[in-house]
């Protein structure tokens, strides 16, 4: 009865195209496809999930309406749940009893979907001449299905007239024969749910007739008989979801259609197509579960996604040369599926060190875009036609350079041209530069040749002058021989002696100045003689050789020379001089120290202490932002702790304290009321909204504590009233009301007076009590007791 779609691959898709009689023409694309094409052969129909439908009917006859009913059910069919005879009433004329029974299927296309009584009075071979004929065109032509008729002993016939029943067989002539026929053509209805035979009307059902005629009566001269039917089917319409479900598949089927939409819509539109499928395949026997907001849902989504389709978009770059040989993108840019993209303006003539290129055209379609491409730039070649332009001179140990430029605007260098020059070392100059040694008391002075291109000095030498002799100047001593002698003054590396006047060799030397570490040289003989000064340390300006936070001396230097310095070792201490806080970081100091001459010399060196992230927490400091709760007049403030150092406030319930005192009333002025009986009135006052108390003035001093009562007191009367006896004191209550509401305003309990309790004042009755009676020897006695009713 339902089809179930699958997804298919390409031959089942094409068995399909060739093997149905599609109402919507479709060409299907090599790929293949899950969806099919549905035509609208029948009237729709929507019924409900798990329905059970009509699909035969079966007549039986017999003189016993018992005996119909086993011939039926025996035969495998369920007789009508009102199993009537539907010939009563006819007597003799019809002395068998007819009965009808039903079979079930849950297939709908299976069912029967009509039902009627056809009258005839010529007798049943001439087939209905009346009645209902005419209302249902063709149904006595060959179309009358669905029925079997059961003779006297359960027989079938099960062909007999082309399944119409005569109700009334052998009734002889001049009487009417009724007929019960029945039809499975789609167009006469929705499939019958249920079938009844009826007594009278019932509009419950739709009723075929009476059995005497096709239309509603009394039969008043019979008993009524009546066949009833019902269906639950509900007529639906997918004309719509038809038109979109071909829209969407002609969309689904366009060429390039994973190329053309994006990824997104086409999912959509599948999704779409997949549901309305669905639903088509099961429509397209006629009927379906699916109610007409379930197909109008589809409808709607194929619509929504058609129009909701996206096209791809796609990038095209235009590429050309950089240098020539290696290809760059001149510009990208991002086009529509079948959109155009637009080329660059303009592009740039580009070259090689042999050749330059300009732009001819694009090699590749940039129309039509329907894919992600490159287009290539064509170029036409052409030699370099060069210009040159010296840069640079060669020199004796250096080539020149020279600027080569086309016409083209490619340009490049050579740093070989013009070639490098030689040195030529024919030059003799007497230039200091080129000195190699100077001339002495006995040697002529040497130089070197330089080129006489560049000025570079050669390795060969010429002597130029002649030698300067000595010159005797001074006297000196040679201390070994204890006398001066005159010495050649020229040149402090000669130091030759000369032949001159000697002096006396008990002369001392003098003169010259002694240093930290060396003694003084003698003025005339250059001889060292005496002592040194020795050292001045400069202790107070000692350099402290910190490595890290690690000193093992002190550089200490003589005041004397500063070139004169010794080391010294130090010893290294720390201690934290700054104590890091919740916050702030500390500082630790590292002192370096050394002791001379009695006095310690020191160099201080810090690194930071991070900081301890431990807050201070004062439990008493008022701070207005460690406020919890403001105080009023019923509370102190209450306070968080907060930290002494960054202030953080630690909002823990459990770190609490109250400060301060009580805060004033918060005041409301409440205007005095009149009183009366039933509302005491009051005088104007002042409400506080925090304690709920009133007070007489708006500073709060003054509580108020009662309002002016509003009641009239009446005269007080007694209640609960017990008189005095002679033993008891007796009390009443006093009360009074309110003379205009009766409202209870006092009740006092009042004592009458007290009384004597030897007082008596009720009914005395006298008895006697300890009687003795008298005897002939004595009196006799009784004590007379009298006693109060009390």
């Amino acid at each position: 009865m339902r089809r179930t779609k699958e997804a298919l691959s390409i031959l089942l898709t094409l068995a399909m195209v060739f093997t149905m009689i599609p109402a919507i023409t479709l060409t299907f694309t090599e790929k293949a496809k899950a969806y099919g094409t549905y035509s609208k052969n029948y009237p729709e129909y929507y019924y409900p999930a798990n329905s059970t439908f009509i699909s035969g009917l079966c007549v039986g006859w017999d003189p016993s309406l018992s005996t119909v009913g086993s011939q039926i059910t025996n035969a495998g069919w369920t007789k009508c749940s009102n199993f009537l005879d539907m010939m009563a009433g006819w007597g003799s004329k019809c002395p068998n009893c007819i009965g009808v029974g039903y079979k079930t299927t849950s297939d709908p296309t299976q069912a029967i979907t009509g039902i009627k009584f056809y009258d005839s009075d010529d007798g049943h071979p001439n087939y209905a001449q009346e009645g209902g004929q005419n209302d249902w065109p063709g149904a006595l032509n060959g179309v009358c299905n669905g029925i079997q008729y059961y003779r006297v002993g359960g027989d079938p016939l099960l062909s007999y007239r082309d399944g119409r029943v005569d109700f009334f067989r052998d009734m002889g002539s001049g009487y009417g024969y009724e007929y019960l026929c029945a039809t499975t053509d789609r167009n006469a209805g929705p499939a019958i749910m249920s079938v009844n035979c009826l007594s009278s009307k019932d509009t419950s059902y739709n009723a075929v007739g009476c059995i005497e005629g096709c239309t509603w009566h009394d039969c008043s001269h019979k008993t009524a008989r009546y066949m009833g039917y019902k269906t639950s089917c509900v007529a639906v319409n997918s004309d719509t979801l038809r038109s979109n479900y071909t829209t969407a598949l002609g969309r689904y089927n366009e060429s390039n259609y994973s190329a053309k939409y994006t990824s997104a819509s086409r999912s959509a539109l599948e999704s779409a197509l997949s549901t309305a499928d669905t639903i088509l395949a099961d429509l397209d026997d006629g009927y379906t579960t699916r109610d007409q907001s379930t197909i109008n849902s589809a409808a709607t989504a194929l619509s929504g996604a058609v129009s909701g389709l996206t096209l791809n978009t796609y990038t095209v770059t235009f590429t050309g040369y950089t240098d020539g040989t290696t290809t760059g993108a001149l510009k990208t840019e991002t086009v529509s599926y079948g959109g155009s993209a637009t080329p660059p303006a303009s592009v740039a003539t580009t070259y090689t060190a042999s050749k330059h290129y300009t732009f001819t055209s694009w090699s590749g379609t940039y129309t039509n875009v329907t894919s992600t491409r490159t287009i290539t730039a064509n170029y036409s070649a052409s030699d370099h036609s060069y210009s040159s332009t010296v840069l640079t001179n060669a020199t004796c140990t250096a080539p020149g350079s020279t600027k080569y430029t086309c016409s083209c605007g490619y340009t490049y260098t050579s740093n070989t041209v013009p070639a490098a020059l030689n040195h030529d070392f024919s030059s003799k100059t007497t230039t200091a530069t080129y000195l190699k040694s100077a001339a002495t008391c006995t040697a002529r002075a040497v130089y070197y040749y330089k080129c006489s291109r560049c000025d570079v000095m050669g390795s060969g030498t010429y002597e130029y002058g002649d030698p300067l002799g000595h010159e005797y100047t001074g006297d000196y001593m040679n201390q070994s021989s204890g006398k001066h002698y005159r010495k050649c003054t020229r040149f402090a590396a000669c130091g030759t002696y000369g032949v001159g006047t000697t002096q006396n060799a008990t002369e001392n030397c003098s003169g010259g100045t002694p240093t930290c570490t060396a003694q003084p040289k003698c003025t005339k003989c250059n001889t060292l003689y005496g002592s040194n000064l020795g050292h001045i340390w400069d202790y107070a300006n000692a350099v402290f050789n910190w490595n890290g936070y690690v000193c093992p001396n002190a550089t200490v230097t003589c005041t004397r020379d500063a070139g004169h310095t010794t080391d010294l070792s130090t010893a290294v201490s720390n201690e934290v001089t700054q104590q890091p806080s919740c916050v702030a970081a500390g500082i630790r100091t590292y002192t370096a120290a050394f002791t001379a001459d009695g006095q310690t010399y020191t160099s201080q060196k810090t690194e930071t202490v991070p900081a301890t992230g431990v807050h201070s927490y004062n439990t008493a400091a008022v701070k207005p932002e460690a406020l919890k709760t403001a105080a009023d007049c019923l509370h102190v403030a209450v306070y968080y702790y907060s930290c002494d150092v960054c202030g953080k406030v630690e909002k823990n319930d459990a770190h609490t304290f109250t400060s301060g005192g009580f805060a004033a009333h918060q005041l409301t002025p409440v205007p005095a009321q009149t009183p009366t009986c039933l509302n005491p009135g009051h005088v104007a006052y002042w409400h506080c909204s925090v304690c709920e108390k009133d007070f007489t003035d708006d500073a709060g001093a003054t509580e108020l504590t009662a309002y002016q009562s509003g009641h009239t007191p009446a005269a007080a009367v007694k209640e609960n009233d017990v008189p005095s006896t002679c033993m008891a004191i007796g009390s009443y209550d006093s009360v009074v009301y309110c003379s205009v509401c009766s409202t209870e305003l006092s009740r006092t309990k009042v004592n009458y007076p007290a009384k004597d309790p030897a007082n008596h004042t009720g009914n005395n009755t006298t008895t006697r009590e300890d009687v003795v009676p008298a005897t002939c020897m004595a009196k006799g006695s009784y004590t007379e007791v009298v006693t109060c009713e009390c």
